[in-house]
């Protein structure tokens, strides 16, 4: 495996179409970003969960709630979060702009 490089400026940002978009992969690990619109929820009903991996997951711009089964924390740019592996989750745009989030996943999971 060779090493690879992106770059988060503006310009990317612009391209990203879907909400969430895989950018990286290794042999255990996978990283992407976010898009989550103002007013939007994902999933966009119940909750999400990697029964099998840790996500790790860095505030680049905007206002998440982030809510698990048992607690609720408000997410702002330059916040790093660890989600534990089985955690059942969501994410909820509670700002007025469009929040960005890099993660990354450990293992892998297929999307």
């Amino acid at each position: 495996m060779s090493v690879r490089r992106i770059n988060l400026s503006a310009d990317f940002w612009g391209s990203v179409k879907e909400h969430v978009l895989e950018l990286l992969t290794g042999d255990i690990l996978q990283s992407g970003v976010a898009v989550v619109r103002p007013g939007e929820r994902y999933p966009p009903q119940g909750f999400s969960s990697h029964p099998e991996s840790d996500e790790l997951s860095f505030m680049i711009s905007g206002t998440l709630r982030f809510c698990t089964d048992k607690e609720e924390l408000v997410l702002k740019p330059g916040d790093l979060l660890l989600n534990p592996k089985g955690t059942p989750h969501y994410i909820e745009n509670v700002g007025n702009e469009e929040a960005r989030v890099l993660w990354v996943l450990a293992p892998k999971i297929k999307l």
